[in-house]
Order: structure tokens, then sequence, then C-alpha cells
């Protein structure tokens, strides 16, 4: 039944795709559907105004006709079928026009609290992306991001949206086992293989599967990076990557959350052989995003700040020395 689930997850963003009909649920085990009614995933929407006509085996899809009830005289639904001469009206029983909204934004406040991250999910993307809080995994803190599909992480991806989260995981309303993407560094899992919805209506994760295919990636991540650092270039790397620093020396890469340090190491790195007053480093961590260099050996951007700070240590010396002659 959860496969059900994830799978219109995959296209709630097309219209309707959240909309599931009687006939949807009649394949479901009673039991499973009072439980995600009660869980708050399945509500109550309003009844079809089209549906598959009963009448014959053509199952036309045809309008519905309903007259609301009047005195004591209940409210009649049927079908005016205009395709066969044998046929007119068609009775339509009220529970057969039921339709139940699948409530995504229900379901990330119940993954979130099954991760115990005691978080309020943030919309990144309306009906499509979910901020979950932070966990600890593999003693390690990661930002749990739940999207709806695979594809939900084209556009975040491009406009940066995802950069402000340390360490993210994107837990995939997915069923497909040991899911696979181009873009290198990212940790991809699929809920399919983590969540369980148990007796008492609760839902929980595999805890122990998660933390192996979290290690598994990072030991991919890790091997594919050492990997990329040997065979495109034999330079070292300190260079910053949103809110992590990627550090490649001799063939080993490390990654490391950003930090003062790191902000000061890469103006040393980037101007060898020159000293800097201890102002210009000051300077740099107050405007990070101005001031930052980023760089593999050799590849240096010079900064007109850092130049007109010279100018003024030159200007300095020269007058300090004109007043030590004086």
């Amino acid at each position: 039944m959860f496969k059900f689930i994830l799978d219109r997850f995959e296209t709630v963003g097309q219209k309707g795709a959240e909309i599931l009909s009687a006939h949807d649920l009649e394949s479901w085990p009673a039991k499973r559907v009072a439980a995600l009614k009660k869980l708050g995933l399945l509500k109550r929407a309003s009844p079809a105004k089209t549906i598959e006509c009963p009448g014959c085996e053509e199952s036309c899809l045809m309008p519905v006709h309903v007259y609301p009830g009047q005195d004591d005289r209940p409210a009649r639904s049927f079908i005016a079928c205009d395709k066969r001469e044998d046929t007119s009206s068609i009775q339509i029983e009220p529970a057969a026009l039921e339709q139940w909204r699948i409530d995504i934004s229900r379901f990330a406040a119940l993954l979130a609290d099954s991760l115990g991250t005691r978080y309020v999910p943030d919309e990144i993307i309306p009906q499509q992306a979910f901020y979950l809080g932070s966990i600890s995994v593999n003693r390690k803190r990661r930002s749990a991001i739940f999207v709806a599909s695979n594809d939900s992480l084209n556009s975040p991806l491009e406009s940066g949206l995802f950069k402000q989260y340390i360490n993210p995981i994107f837990l995939v309303a997915s069923t497909q086992s040991g899911l696979q993407d181009t873009r290198s560094g990212l940790t991809i899992l699929p809920l399919g293989q983590l969540l369980l919805l148990s007796e008492n209506t609760s839902l929980s994760f595999e805890w122990e599967t998660l933390e192996t295919l979290i290690a598994e990636e990072d030991r991919r991540q890790a091997i594919d990076a050492a990997a990329a650092c040997k065979v495109v270039t034999k330079e070292n790397i300190f260079r910053r990557e949103g809110q992590m620093w990627t550090v490649c020396y001799k063939g080993v890469t490390k990654h490391f959350k950003h930090s003062k340090g790191l902000l000061y190491i890469s103006y040393l790195l980037g101007s060898p052989f020159q000293e800097f007053h201890v102002s210009e480093l000051v300077k740099a961590f107050e405007n990070p995003k101005r001031e930052v260099l980023s760089f593999s050996s050799g590849e240096v951007s010079p900064k007109q700040t850092i130049a007109n700070y010279r100018k003024r240590l030159s200007t300095i010396i020269a007058e300090l020395k004109d007043a030590e002659d004086a």
C-alpha cells in the first residue's frame, strides 16, 4: 500500500495526481486505509463530478448529476447515458463519488516526527521538497530533506536552494532500491527501503538500513572525490562550496564545514610569500561573500580590496619612515 502512496507522490506536481477515488481504495485492505486516514495522510476531498459509468462494459467517463435531498426524499446521483439506446439513467451510490486527497505536507511532518528532529518542516518547493531538520547518522550531523521525486532535485540544485543545508541527505518518495544519480556529491535514499507503518498506525524508520545506506554513500563519494582529485589535476585544492570547504592534498580529499579559520587560510594560501595585516583577515571574515578566495593552486583571482589594503600599507610605511627621519 505504501508503494502506491509513494508512487503517487512522484506525480504530485501533476493536476489531480493527489486525488484518490473510492475505486482506487477498493483494492487496499480496510485496516490499512483506516490507518492512513487516522494518520491524516488521506483527507476527504470534494465528491467526484465525473466517474466511469458502471452501466455497461464500455466504462465511459461520464458526468454525474446530483439532485439534493428535499423534505423526506434523499439526495439522488445518476448518470444520464446518451451512448446507448437500451440505457438511459444509471443510479450512482454516494459512496462511489467519495474522493480522498493525499496530504504531502502531513507526510513530511510525520517523517520529521519519526526521525526525531522535533522540527516543523520547511516547504522548500511547494508540494515538492521539504526540509525536515537535522539528524545524526554515523557520528555526523546531516540535513534531512524529503523530496517528492528524484526529478524534484533538478530545479533547486540549479538555483542553489540546497547550498544552505549542511551534509544533506535526500529522502525520495520512491520504492526503487539503489537509486542512482549522475550528480556527484548527493546522498539520495529511497523511502520505500526505509519506511515502515507499524500496527499502532505510526511511521517509523529502519535506522539500521538508513545508517548502512548512508555509510555506503559516504564511501562512494570519498572514492569518487579522491579519483577526481587525481585524474582532473595534480594540483592541491582548497575550495569553498557553499557552506563546505573541499581540501585535496596529495590525492586525499576532505570536506570541512565553513569556519573563520578556513577563511583565513584561504587568504594566506591564495597569496604565497606575502605578508598580511590581521585587519585584512578580519575584514575577509566580516564580508565572506565579497572577499573569499576559492582556488586550486596556481589559480587565484586577485581582489581589488586586497590591492587597496597593500597600497595603503605602503603609504603608511613611507609616512612612518618620514616621521622617523624627522
